[in-house]
C-alpha cells in the first residue's frame, strides 16, 4: 500500500459525498470548539488560583494579653516551617500607620483617636512558597489550624470564605467538564463512524472486488482509519482557530470590564504543546472512530451480504 493509493481513496471519498463529508466537519470542528474551550476555560481558572497563591497572606492576630513568649514562640515556629517563605512582625502602632495610610481621606479624624485609644492587634504576617500552589488550600488550611493553637493567637485569617468558595467552584467546574468533555468525545465517535459506515456502503462493490482478488484485511480498512483521522485532524485544527478567536475577542472585554481584578496577566492561550497534543487527541478520535466501524468488515463476502 503507497501513499498515492491513500490520497485517492481520501480525495474519492471527499468529492462522492462530499456534503455528507463539510457536514461531518462541521459538527465535529463543532464538538471539539467546546472541548477547547472547556479546557481553556480550566486552564486559565488554576492559573488565576495560582496568581491569587502569589499574594496570599497568612494574618496571624495577637490578643492584648499575648506576652513577648507568646509573640517568640510563633516566631520560632514560623522560622523552622519550610513552606513559610518570609514573614515580618507588626506592632500595634505600626497597624495603626498602615491603617491610617489607606484610608488617607479619613485619617485626620481618626490619627487622633487612634494616638488615644489603639484597638488594632499586633500581628504576623506570612507568605508561602511558590512550591505550595498545587495544594494551597491544604497548606492554608494546616498552617492556620497549627497558629490557631499557640497561646496568645486570637485569630488567624487568610480569606479562607473567597478562597475556599473560588477553590470548591474550581472543583465543580473540573468534574461537570470532565463529564461533558466524555459525552462530547463519545459523540465524536459516533459522528465519525456514522460518516465511515456511509462511505463503506458507498464502495461497496469496491470492496467485493478486492476481497475476490484476496486483497489483504488492512488494505481495506486502512483507508477509512486514515480518512477518518485526517476528518478528527481538520476538525481539530479549525476548533483551535475558532477558539482562538473566541479567547482573544473574550480577553478584550475582559479587560475593558474586568481589568481591575489584577488577573489579565493570568490569563492566557493554550501552550503549544498542549496543541499539538489537543490535534493528536482530535486526530485519534477520528481514527479511532473509524476503526470502530471497519473492524467489522469481514473476508469473503461480506460486502455483497451487507456485513459492513
Amino acid at each position: 500500500m503507497n501513499y498515492q493509493y491513500l490520497w485517492r481513496n481520501l480525495v474519492r471519498s471527499w468529492v462522492q459525498g462530499f456534503r455528507l463529508q463539510f457536514v461531518t466537519l462541521c459538527v465535529l470542528t463543532g464538538t471539539y470548539v467546546v472541548i477547547a474551550l472547556g479546557l481553556l476555560g480550566l486552564f486559565n481558572m488554576n492559573r488565576i488560583l495560582s496568581l491569587w497563591g502569589d499574594h496570599v497572606r497568612i494574618s496571624v492576630y495577637f490578643t492584648d494579653e499575648a506576652t513577648q513568649e507568646d509573640i517568640s514562640k510563633v516566631k520560632s515556629f514560623l522560622k523552622k516551617e519550610k513552606h513559610v517563605k518570609d514573614f515580618y512582625f507588626i506592632s500595634k502602632d505600626r497597624a495603626a500607620e498602615l491603617f491610617l495610610t489607606q484610608l488617607s481621606s479619613l485619617s485626620k479624624g481618626l490619627s487622633a483617636e487612634l494616638k488615644s485609644s489603639n484597638p488594632l492587634p499586633r500581628s504576623f504576617e506570612v507568605s508561602l512558597v511558590k512550591s505550595v500552589k498545587s495544594t494551597l488550600i491544604k497548606e492554608l488550611k494546616r498552617l492556620s489550624e497549627k497558629l490557631g493553637r499557640f497561646s496568645g493567637v486570637d485569630d488567624v485569617s487568610y480569606g479562607q470564605g473567597w478562597i475556599e468558595n473560588y477553590a470548591q467552584v474550581l472543583n465543580g467546574f473540573s468534574l461537570t467538564g470532565v463529564l461533558i468533555i466524555s459525552v462530547l468525545i463519545l459523540g465524536g465517535l459516533f459522528v465519525i463512524g456514522n460518516v465511515i459506515r456511509s462511505t463503506i456502503y458507498q464502495r461497496r462493490e469496491e470492496i467485493e472486488l478486492l476481497e475476490l482478488f484476496g486483497a489483504p484485511s488492512h488494505f481495506i480498512k486502512i483507508p477509512f482509519v486514515i480518512e477518518g483521522a485526517v476528518l478528527g485532524f481538520l476538525s481539530s485544527i479549525f476548533a483551535l482557530l475558532i477558539c482562538y478567536a473566541i479567547y482573544v475577542w473574550q480577553s478584550r472585554i475582559f479587560m475593558e470590564n474586568l481589568g481591575f481584578l489584577g488577573i489579565n496577566e493570568a490569563l492566557s492561550y493554550m501552550h503549544p504543546l498542549h496543541l499539538v497534543l489537543f490535534t493528536f487527541v482530535g486526530m485519534f478520535i477520528g481514527g479511532l472512530g473509524s476503526f470502530l466501524v471497519v473492524r467489522n468488515i469481514n473476508s469473503g463476502w461480506a460486502a455483497s451480504e451487507g456485513q459492513l
